[in-house]
This record gives C-alpha cells, structure tokens and sequence, in this order.
C-alpha cells in the first residue's frame, strides 16, 4: 500500500507518517522501484501510535511501548483517567450542592485546577505572572501528584510572592503586547510544539545539529554587533538577566520547576546538553554583562 492510500485510511497526515518512520517508531520496506510499501502491520502499528499520542503519551515512552510492548505506562494512565472520572463526578455533585444551597464551603474543598499550568495562572495573575509562566505552561498541563511536586509548587508560589524583580520599561510594554495578543494560544499547539522540539533536542541527526551550530553562530554574531550591545532590547535584556540571577531565579526558582514538572525535566536536560555540545563547538561562553562571546 502506498502512502497516499495510508494517509486516507487511517486519517494521519503523511507528514505525520513519514516522521514516526524518521524516528524509529515505524519500518517500512521499500519494494524494487524504491517506493515504501506499507503492510497491515504497518498500518496496526501507526494506528497504535495514533492512540498513543492521544493519550499525551511521549515519543521515546512510544517507542518503549511499541519495542517491548511493556503496559506500565498504560496502566498508568489508565489509574489516572479513573482517578480523574471519579474527581470529576465530585465536582458535580459539589456543583449540584452549591446551585440547591449557595453553601461555598460544600464546593470550595472539592473543586480544584485541572492542571498545575492553570493553579500557578491564577495564583501569579495578569502581565507579571504570563512573563514568568508563559513559557513553561506546555510542561505543566497535568495536576500535581506527589509531595516533592507540591513542596516544589509552594516555593514557587513563595518566589514570586516575594520577590520583587523591576523589569525594564522597553521589555515591559514588549511583554504587555505579548500579552495581549499572545496570552490565549491555542495550549495543545504549544504542547505539540514543546515535545517536537524536546525530541529534536534529545536526538538531533547532524543536519539538525548543523542547524542549530549555524543559527546559534548567527545570532550571538549579531548581538556582539556594536548598534546591538547598544540596542534598548538587548540592554534590558542583560539588565534583567542580572537582576533575575541575583534574586535567586535559577537556585530557587528553576531547580523548584524541575522538581514540579517531569517534562520540564527532560527539556532542561536535553536543552542542557544540546547546549554544552553548541558552545563545545563554537568556544561560547557568557561574559559578566551577559552576553554571549565565542572565542576567537
């Protein structure tokens, strides 16, 4: 069967299709004119990848589970879905409490965020709380399930209570426009996003990682230029910089995120070693006003 056929059998985008073949999930024979033929076997495979990714499940957990067809991960979804029915028939019958009594207190212990992105929105609200957390709500779109996660929750919460960070006027009206026309983005493309990159970061090919040398050469070029160091986006930047390590952003803040968000885990670690790869090969390294200067 050819890929077209595929396509419109089983409702992937061949897109879609030839990116699970790139990343191992999928073997596909090629027959004697060099076209991919797709087997039925093939076609159960994709369409048990299809409902793995519907259930949020990761590509390397994929690959796990299609390799040594090991149903921890199932099973664990499964316990959390349950888990998430029987919170959700509490809530209701909260709700249908409340609407009879107007009793808050009936409904207030029951009712809670669906997500720990959601909790730390409303905790750390408006243009303050969307420049902190903006970033990180793809990695943290599900509830807090330990005592190290809500420990680490409460020390963010702490963080951003009590400190007090002046961000410098030209990146506050960039990040109040951000925040106007960006605040509402679609979260499931964002997650999308964040795991395709997570994934291109974990196992670049060498043309990905030829890309990201080039890029990264490119742009700390153009910020060493002379109108750049001067330029008021990149001044407030460093200023920022400074200000955010000084008040403990990266001991406290980030180390309290990547105990609070497993996926942010893996990003910071394969962020981590991408870049150790990136500045081994170009010389990069910050200089005290931090910007980024490559050797020679």
């Amino acid at each position: 069967m050819q890929l077209n056929e595929v396509s419109q059998k089983i409702g992937l985008s061949k897109r879609a299709i030839k990116f699970y073949e790139e990343k191992g999930l999928l073997k596909v024979e090629k027959s004697s004119n060099g076209y991919r033929n797709y087997t039925e076997e093939n076609i159960r495979t994709l369409k048990e990848i299809s409902v793995y990714r519907k259930l949020g499940i990761s590509l390397k957990d994929i690959k796990t589970l299609l390799k040594e067809k090991d149903s921890d991960i199932l099973e664990q979804i499964y316990e959390e879905k349950k888990q998430s029915l029987s919170a959700s028939q509490k809530e209701l019958d909260a709700l249908s409490t409340f609407l009879k009594t107007h009793n808050v207190d009936a409904i207030y212990s029951v009712v809670d965020y669906q997500s720990i992105g959601q909790a730390l929105q409303e905790m750390i609200p408006g243009v303050y709380g969307f420049f902190f957390m903006h970033h990180f709500l793809p990695y943290l779109q599900e509830p807090i399930t330990t005592p190290e996660q809500q420990k680490a929750y409460e020390t963010i919460i702490e963080f951003l209570d009590n400190t007090k960070i002046r961000i410098p006027l030209f990146l506050r009206l960039f990040i109040w426009l951000t925040y106007r026309f960006n605040s509402k983005t679609d979260i499931k493309i964002m997650v999308q996003k964040m795991d395709s990159n997570v994934q291109s970061m974990l196992h670049p090919t060498e043309e990905e990682f030829e890309k990201f040398v080039t890029s990264t050469k490119k742009y700390v070029k153009a910020r060493n230029r002379r109108f750049s160091k001067l330029y008021p986006f990149s001044v407030s930047q460093r200023r920022l910089m400074k200000q955010m390590k000084n008040c403990g952003y990266n001991d406290i803040f980030i180390p309290a995120m990547i105990e609070l968000s497993p996926k942010y885990r893996e990003y910071q670690q394969a962020l981590s070693a991408l870049n150790q790869r990136i500045c081994k090969e170009l010389g990069l390294y910050y200089d005290s006003e931090f910007r980024m200067v490559m050797k020679g």
